[in-house]
């Protein structure tokens, strides 16, 4: 009996399961497996290095194949299902025989069971940020000696990714931490070496990073500087302006007794606003009486009030 009380599905071969999902069809093979009839099947450890299909996933996978068939083969190795375990289930939720094959029949010539279960999965299935976190987990507790790189091609993410992984398990003991890493032709190679290699490139980001901030840093306090030395010579050239016009005093007077500076900036700017076309030609001596005029007509009125 099945988990859900049924009787367990049988078997087919794959010539067989070939002529029950092509209703009756010719297509054989000369390489059929040997699993027998009515044996409940196991999920390879490799096969369970991916989640099963779950809630509503699961549920078009069932009516996919009650509605079409099984149209691709469940992948055994060693006895047990590589490749195929949710088709599996779903073949004997509707009580239809499953369609198998032998690793060995669709294995490329370079393919390891690992390399193809792996494979397989990423390619047919979409994994989640967290689903694929746990899988290069998986994979670095199973194979430690591989190095990033190499579990990062199998699993289509960055070596940086499975990097970040390691150290997160080397740094809680959830993984040993090795001197050597096999690389994918199969030489071992120092694990350290990889690690120093990239600790050095992001010291070198990081100084360019730093360097680049002082020097617009560096850049802009120039640039205040000068601000402020311009701010200072007008002041300067305006103050001895003043000194030679003989209302310095007066001015400087004026402006500690009201604290503001707004009136007498108004007067200014009405006063030069009122003559423009003068303002070229205006002497230096009749200037100064006229402003010597004004600020004692001002002082005068602030008297008066």
């Amino acid at each position: 009996m099945t988990g859900n009380g049924s009787a367990p599905a049988s078997v087919a071969t794959e010539g067989e399961g070939r002529k029950i999902d092509q209703l009756g069809g010719s297509i054989t093979s000369e390489n059929n497996a040997t699993t027998t009839a009515n044996q409940e099947l196991q999920f390879h450890p490799l096969a369970d290095l991916f989640p099963l299909m779950e809630g509503e996933e699961f549920k078009e996978l069932v009516g996919d194949i009650e509605a079409h068939g099984q149209r691709e083969p469940i992948v055994l190795h060693e006895g047990m299902i590589l490749d195929g375990r949710n088709r599996y289930r779903a073949c004997r939720e509707i009580g239809l025989t499953p369609w198998t094959t032998s690793f060995e029949i669709v294995a490329s010539t370079n393919d390891s069971a690992e390399a193809y279960a792996i494979s397989a999965n990423i390619r047919r299935r979409h994994l989640t940020a967290v689903q694929k976190r746990d899988l290069i987990a998986k994979l670095i507790e199973a194979t430690p000696e591989k190095s990033d790189r190499q579990i990062a091609e199998m699993v289509k993410a960055s070596p940086t990714t499975v990097g970040t992984i390691r150290a997160e398990m080397e740094e809680a003991g959830e993984v040993s931490k090795l001197d050597t890493r096999i690389d994918a032709k199969g030489i071992k190679r120092p694990a350290k070496k990889k690690a120093s290699v990239a600790k050095a490139r992001r010291e070198k980001a990081r100084a360019r990073r730093e360097a680049k901030r002082k020097q617009k840093n560096e850049e802009l306090r120039k640039k205040l500087d000068a601000e402020e030395a311009a701010a200072d010579a007008k002041a300067t050239q305006l103050a001895a302006d003043l000194i030679k016009a003989d209302l310095a005093r007066r001015v400087l007077a004026y402006l500690i007794w009201e604290d503001d500076g707004t009136l007498l900036i108004d007067a200014l700017r009405a006063v030069i606003e009122s003559k423009p076309s003068e303002s070229n030609d205006i002497d230096a001596e009749a200037s100064a009486d006229a402003m010597k005029a004004k600020m004692a007509a001002l002082e005068t009125d602030g008297g008066a009030s």
